[in-house]
């Protein structure tokens, strides 16, 4: 009996180590980088821990002990217009191979169907880095720049790339509840809004963790960002306050968008996005789909075509928007 619970506990132990180990190796949010750059986003890797690492953490350690719960995935109609080819990734997952064909999804039911039941990340041949959109149901969302976000309804576009190395337009689909797309679509779009409007959540093109700090004076003191990016960066000012809950710490707009903070000694910090972590963000953070390789939006894009690596939930379908 005791050689059973020191095993347990053995067993235990690692489990926990691995969590903790896996925490510590978080992938960052940015867009392409040049070799020059790399070695400076390593000096300032302190600075680039995701702002929700701890609960993140904690959620992973939870996650090992409790029961696993089996995904629930909508019959998808087969788009028989599509030119549909079944494919297999290289882990070893199934999906279908679509060619996307803009006068026969105007006025298809099937597709109608397919649309409201799905999420899509849809990479775009954008210089210089390509460009991440994220279909969610019937609408799509992007972050673009600094107070510049996108919500619109979803219109198919055909798009081929003219640049060696930029691969052409690509949509990579998940399965997801009708209901939960429903349920959601108000929050999700709070999300962007307040992007646009009160710079929070930021964008930034290396998705580091911003520094807030303070300029003006006296009761004419505003908030601003500090960003280490070296290009595309955000150092703009947002609308906001910081408030204390307990001993946490969060941003909150004048608008309702509360976002957490990292304190370090008497400073601030919120994390930050680009248009390829934003997606991996709200399809984590809503759909509970992890991304992986979201870095970049190309990165992002060949981790996808290989049915995201490491990740646990692959595309069940890829389209292609482009003529071979």
């Amino acid at each position: 009996m005791a050689f059973l619970k020191n095993k347990f506990f053995l067993f235990t132990l690692i489990l926990v180590l691995w969590s903790i180990s896996g925490c510590s190796s978080q992938k960052f949010s940015t867009r392409d980088i040049t070799p020059d750059e790399t070695s400076y986003l390593t000096a300032q890797s302190s600075l680039r821990t995701p702002a929700n690492w701890v609960n993140s953490c904690f959620e992973d350690l939870k996650s090992i002990f409790k029961e696993t719960k089996a995904i629930q995935v909508t019959q998808l109609p087969e788009l028989a217009l599509l030119n549909p080819e079944t494919k297999k990734f290289p882990n070893g997952k199934k999906y279908i191979q679509y060619t996307a064909n803009i006068n026969a999804m105007k006025n298809y039911p099937e597709y109608d169907t397919f649309l409201k039941t799905t999420a899509e990340i849809i990479f775009e041949p954008a210089d210089p880095f390509g460009h991440i959109r994220l279909r969610i149901g019937e609408k799509t969302y992007s972050f673009n720049f600094i107070k510049s976000t996108s919500i619109n309804q979803f219109t198919p576009v055909m798009k081929n790339s003219n640049i060696s190395d930029m691969p052409s337009s690509t949509g990579f689909v998940f399965s997801v509840e009708k209901q939960k797309i429903e349920m959601l679509e108000s929050e999700i779009e709070a999300f962007y809004n307040s992007s646009a409007s009160n710079n929070v959540p930021p964008f930034d093109a290396y998705s580091p963790l911003l520094k807030i700090v303070e300029f003006g004076d006296g009761a004419e003191k505003k908030l601003k960002f500090e960003t280490t990016s070296p290009k595309y960066g955000n150092d703009k000012e947002l609308k906001g306050k910081i408030v204390q809950e307990g001993k946490l710490y969060f941003i909150d707009t004048e608008d309702g968008i509360k976002l957490p903070l990292i304190k370090k000694g008497n400073d601030f910090y919120l994390q930050s996005y680009s248009c390829s972590s934003s997606a991996q963000y709200i399809l984590q953070h809503f759909f509970d789909i992890d991304l992986t390789y979201a870095n970049s939006a190309k990165s992002l894009n060949q981790s996808l075509l290989k049915g995201n690596i490491n990740g646990s939930i692959s595309p069940v379908a890829i389209i292609k928007y482009y003529e071979n």
